[in-house]
């Protein structure tokens, strides 16, 4: 093994790189803002941080990567901690942060069918969430079909679901009508929704459009190991990742039509990815791999540098 396989391996083994990474993640921050006094820059910072942790912890319970690796928060900061557009985006922390808790309970339903509960939690947090940033009701769709995916999709989870939804707009029907004597609140907060109907093209310009391009690659080079290559995975983890390419492929058409909301779907994307990502480079056997693994680390942080320090 090469000296840059085994940098490789101590990536995908070494769990103190995750601090190392969280240390460099904060740095990035002072280097990439002027006004560091900023509240919303550091809500921001510890909720990406605290997703980063999550990421951990979901590997952890549900075997998606092979070994106990920190590959899954390293990517995910990586890709958040080198662009400064996720920088001070409050609404997109939280709503990754929701995103992050709901994979929890979608998960852990596997094969499950009485997951009743776990479904009335999403559909209670997602709905609670769309009012916060309306696009999160996109995700019921995915949602459903993850839970299918998972065999635990099935009339009582399906009406748990929608008890889970309906609840929340009966709560805001009945406050209207008490506290305000109509239904005025109820109407302002439904007539949000109409922010999905438009669309606003990613612009592509020449820096965008090499990330974009690079990120497909990557994309596109996960999805070949998942559907096509590692058979020799547990049925359970490739079920889970290829749900994950699908959702990641959902989220990406989204921020890519919906640059009114690039920073929000961004920070949402890359929480798949990160997966797709950590499977694609858990094996350090291959040299190939190895240097796409290290061209991959210096392509994001040269993007920083090029939107900081060369500007």
């Amino acid at each position: 093994m090469n000296n840059l396989q085994r940098l490789h391996t101590n990536f995908i083994s070494d769990r103190l790189l995750y601090l190392v990474v969280v240390v460099l993640f904060i740095v990035f921050r002072f280097l990439g803002v002027e006004k560091w006094e900023n509240a919303e820059l550091w809500i921001s910072t510890g909720i990406q941080i605290g997703i980063a942790f999550l990421l951990v912890f979901l590997n952890q319970t549900f075997g998606m990567i092979r070994g106990r690796t920190a590959l899954p928060a390293i990517f995910f900061l990586l890709l958040t901690g080198t662009n400064p557009l996720y920088f001070n985006d409050l609404t997109g922390s939280i709503s990754a942060l929701v995103i992050i808790v709901c994979l929890f309970w979608l998960l852990g339903c596997y094969q499950n069918p009485n997951s009743q509960l776990a479904a009335f939690n999403i559909a209670l947090l997602l709905t609670l969430g769309s009012f916060y940033w309306p696009p999160l009701i996109v995700f019921f769709p995915l949602v459903w079909f993850g839970m299918f995916r998972f065999r635990s999709l099935n009339i009582k989870s399906f009406v748990a679901f929608l008890l889970g939804f309906l609840l929340v707009f009966l709560f805001l029907i009945t406050w209207s009508i008490y506290s305000k004597d109509n239904i005025s609140l109820f109407l302002d907060e439904l007539f949000q929704y109409d922010a999905l109907r438009y669309v606003q093209y990613f612009p592509f310009e020449l820096r965008e459009s090499i990330v974009i391009g690079f990120l497909l690659l990557l994309f596109v080079l996960s999805g070949f190991k998942i559907f096509m290559a590692d058979i020799s995975e547990k049925v359970k983890s490739i079920t889970i990742l290829s749900w994950f390419f699908i959702f990641t492929l959902v989220v990406l058409v989204f921020y890519i039509i919906q640059y009114q909301f690039v920073k929000e779907w961004g920070l949402i994307l890359h929480i798949p990815f990160a997966f797709l990502l950590s499977h694609y480079f858990s094996s350090p056997n291959n040299r190939g791999n190895s240097w796409l693994f290290l061209f991959t680390i210096l392509f994001f942080v040269l993007f920083f540098v090029s939107l900081t320090v060369l500007i």
